[in-house]
């Protein structure tokens, strides 16, 4: 639906009624579907969720023909099924992707390190997120204040009272193993992968993305997001290779990764013609007329 101009957002009843002129209703969005038997209005509501699926598929399709972009959505396919994306992480190197990790001393770091693993195997285990089982917030604070009993486990603000009945002895035995870690084994805080990037220079891209998004009819994210636009950045001005990034491959590359490119070189800039419209031009001494945005 981005694709084709019909939001970022928009909702499968929106879609429905744009596509069929048919409305269908929500009232069942928090239904428990493990409870037997279903009333009518639950089975209706599921009906509802599928016999529209045909006909907003070919509508969607057909729209992606029209508007050339069907290779799009198929090069955004072939990505999403790179069977990378679906490697199991490590669970030694969760604790490096829990908020304010690097808050923490040495030592600490290590009872997190055993801490956010056995999270991260529990959640495999469990099939839920990893957050269901203990947040990052009460995490991090165990791994810092090192509780020693269930009582000082579960006083702890946000820990689930639950969990510490069902884990809570495991949870004491992996941070007494955290704690007798030797200081020369303790995970070392890694260098911060966060980098500035030149003041304004991701702003000016934002906007040439937010200007062209308007002219092609679809949305800014589809073309680049901030995160997307910050590593382009952040490569151009460390001089890495830009031919592997997402910006410079299939259709982005054509549509914008190009232009993206020419002004972080300063061989293209933005200006407002006189009709009020934003145009890129090329740099000072070419003469070749503006192109609008």
């Amino acid at each position: 639906a981005s694709l084709i101009g019909w939001g970022a957002q928009i909702s499968f009843a929106k879609i429905v009624k744009k596509v069929t002129g048919k409305k269908i209703y929500k009232t069942e969005t928090y239904t428990d579907w493990c409870r037997r038997p279903l009333r009518q209005s639950q089975i209706d509501y599921a009906v509802d969720d599928v016999r529209y699926l045909v006909p907003v598929y070919h509508k969607v399709v057909k729209q992606l023909e029209k508007l050339n972009r069907a290779e799009w959505v198929q090069e955004e396919f072939r990505q999403l099924a790179d069977p990378s994306n679906f490697e199991l992480p490590d669970p030694k190197k969760q604790y490096m992707k829990v908020k304010n990790f690097r808050t923490l001393k040495p030592k600490n770091l290590a009872v997190l390190r055993e801490l956010a693993a056995w999270r991260e195997e529990q959640a495999i285990k469990r099939d839920c997120l990893a957050k269901f089982i203990i947040r990052d917030e009460p995490l991090l604070e165990i791994a810092r204040g090192v509780p020693v009993s269930r009582k000082e486990l579960t006083d702890i603000r946000g820990f689930n009272s639950r969990e510490g009945n069902s884990s809570g002895d495991e949870i004491l035995k992996l941070i007494q193993a955290g704690m007798k870690i030797p200081e020369d084994q303790c995970p070392q805080l890694p260098e911060s992968s966060h980098y500035a990037t030149g003041r304004g220079v991701e702003e000016l891209l934002a906007a040439f993305v937010q200007i062209r998004s308007e002219v092609l009819k679809i949305e800014p994210h589809m073309l680049a997001d901030r995160k997307m636009i910050h590593s382009f950045v952040e490569a151009h001005e460390k001089k890495e290779d830009l031919d592997q990034h997402p910006l410079f491959h299939g259709w982005r590359r054509e549509l914008i990764g190009d232009d993206l490119h020419l002004l972080l070189e300063g061989k293209r800039g933005l200006t407002i013609n006189p009709n009020g419209k934003v145009s890129l031009i090329h740099s000072p001494g070419n003469n070749e007329p503006p192109q609008e945005s």
